[in-house]
């Protein structure tokens, strides 16, 4: 059984947001609201009928309407009767936004319409944890294998597309024809060979699936890395916690390349 205290806690902390030119519908995801009375910036909020889960089945959406939202400060407020069989987990918001982070504050901005090569985190998507889908078009493939080509005088090569620097799961590249190449060990590449064959269908698309560090954390843990990870990485101090945010580089960070290998090598 167990020991209710009659306490209410607001649950606000971190879960301030200034909202600029977001796009709704914005989604409010957390576990349990049924254990909480939830409120946005003092609208109530009702977590009912069958909803949908994000990544796992204890994670559940909740829209919330966009009349709810300020230009400017947003409190996201949880209250509850707290005893030892409530906890208190992460909130995320789920939108066709970016986030711009400025030591610590959380700022809603237009989602960009698109990625220059480069870390994501630094271009609106600080903890974005999905996929990710790069466009190489058929001209500038085009271009770089002929100019290859014309290095290799005895055409006894394959030509592989390399991903020198990411910082993500794995790699899918898709070609105009539906075939695919997984990149997900070193080395980082995927053989295209017969590319030069395909002309004006020789475009490629590189979808990066990122994984969830930047989503679920640790997210204020210094050094960025350790040799292993369980609870007690979520709970530092002293000198191995952050008040900002600690993240992992994400997407590709350097340029793709079309290189050639002696046939067999």
């Amino acid at each position: 059984m167990h020991s209710r205290t009659g306490l209410v806690t607001e649950y606000m902390g971190d879960e301030w947001f200034d909202l600029i030119n977001a796009c709704p519908p914005i989604f409010l995801v957390m576990e349990r609201p049924d254990h909480f009375k939830i409120e946005i910036n003092g609208f109530g909020v009702e977590a009912l009928g069958n909803l949908e889960w994000w990544v796992d089945r204890s994670f559940v959406q909740i829209i919330i309407p966009s009349n709810y939202w300020a230009a400017g400060t947003n409190k996201v407020k949880l209250k509850t009767l707290f005893h030892q069989g409530i906890d208190l987990e992460a909130l995320y918001l789920l939108g066709k936004f970016g986030v711009q982070l400025n030591q610590g504050i959380r700022t809603f901005i237009k989602q960009p319409e698109f990625l220059n090569i480069g870390c994501i985190t630094e271009q609106g998507f600080p903890f974005y944890g999905g996929k990710v889908t790069y466009q190489i078009n058929a001209d500038i493939v085009n271009a770089a294998n002929q100019q290859l080509d014309s290095l290799d005088s005895a055409g006894n090569t394959e030509t592989f597309l390399e991903i020198p620097d990411f910082e993500a799961a794995c790699i899918k590249v898709k070609m105009a024809d539906g075939e695919e190449r997984m990149i997900a060990w070193q080395p980082y590449e995927a053989a295209i060979s017969d590319i030069a064959k395909r002309g004006e269908t020789a475009s490629l698309e590189l979808e990066v699936i990122l994984t969830r560090r930047n989503t679920f954390g640790p997210l204020h843990q210094l050094p960025l890395h350790t040799p292993a990870y369980g609870p007690e990485n979520w709970i530092t101090g002293g000198k191995h916690f952050s008040d900002d945010y600690v993240l992992l580089p994400s997407g590709i960070l350097s340029a793709p390349k079309l290189i050639k290998k002696k046939r067999g090598q």
